[in-house]
């Protein structure tokens, strides 16, 4: 029998303004980050309950443009910072 307490979980940590966002009651179900040498990076994240069965947005005031991103990868005791933008 497998013993799955040994396999860790993956994490990420994503910030706007400073503020956790699963602080907020954020699921996120997906998070991409593509670092391009010479080129500009990207980032994004799934948040699958974004918006109300009556296409309203779900969290209002917590995301607005520019505000600044930090996205942070890794493992429960071991992560860190990847990408930061707006």
């Amino acid at each position: 029998m497998v013993n799955l307490n040994k396999f860790k979980k993956y994490e990420a940590l994503i910030l706007i303004n400073g503020k956790k966002i699963s602080a907020e009651g954020i699921d996120i179900t997906e998070v991409k980050v593509e670092l391009i040498l010479d080129g500009a990076d990207t980032f994004s994240f799934v948040i699958p309950k974004a918006l109300t069965d009556k296409f309203e947005v779900s969290y209002p005031g917590v995301f607005q443009f520019g505000d600044k991103v930090e996205i942070s990868l890794g493992y429960k005791d071991k992560i860190f910072p990847v990408i930061t933008g707006l």
